[in-house]
């Protein structure tokens, strides 16, 4: 493909849905010689703007993305899709039955929370890291005590990225 087709290739992309990607696939090896810095010209002018629409916003709240997710039992409370990342809002683990439940919190498998929870009990979870993606999903490990008794609920926002 030659430089002088960048442009158009772009041109019937908006900023919000471009992949990044897509510059090294349409525009290839950038040269710097003498015919080549009309093209790059346009290079620095897509990188520009697409920089100025996202990098200001990236790890910001996406307005009107909020949820919330509850889960019963142990698992993932919490997985977002390939491409999203979630920022936890509040986490509640509720412990339904007459006996104690001891549980871990995980991110991505690894404890970050244990937590003990008496019987008929509700207990809002703080938790340290509150970022989660497809790799790293917010989970429930019960320790002991009745795994069909406890009831997680998370609250979250998909953030920019």
């Amino acid at each position: 493909m030659l430089m002088d087709e960048l442009r158009n290739q772009l041109k019937n992309q908006d900023l919000d849905t471009v992949n990044p990607a897509a510059f090294l696939e349409v525009g290839g090896v950038v040269f710097p010689d003498k015919p080549s810095a009309a093209n790059l010209a346009d290079f620095k002018t897509i990188v520009e703007a697409y920089r100025a629409v996202h990098q200001p916003s990236l790890g910001s709240p996406i307005a009107l993305s909020g949820n919330t997710v509850a889960k019963a039992g142990e698992g993932n409370i919490l997985e977002p899709s390939t491409s999203q990342v979630a920022l936890i809002s509040a986490l509640q683990c509720e412990n339904l039955g007459g006996s104690p439940i001891v549980l871990n919190i995980t991110i991505g498998g690894i404890a970050v929370s244990s937590q003990t929870l008496a019987a008929g009990s509700t207990l809002a979870v703080a938790l340290t890291s509150k970022y989660v993606d497809k790799n790293t999903p917010l989970g429930v490990v019960v320790v002991s005590g009745s795994e069909s008794d406890l009831i997680s609920s998370c609250s979250y926002l998909l953030t920019s990225q």
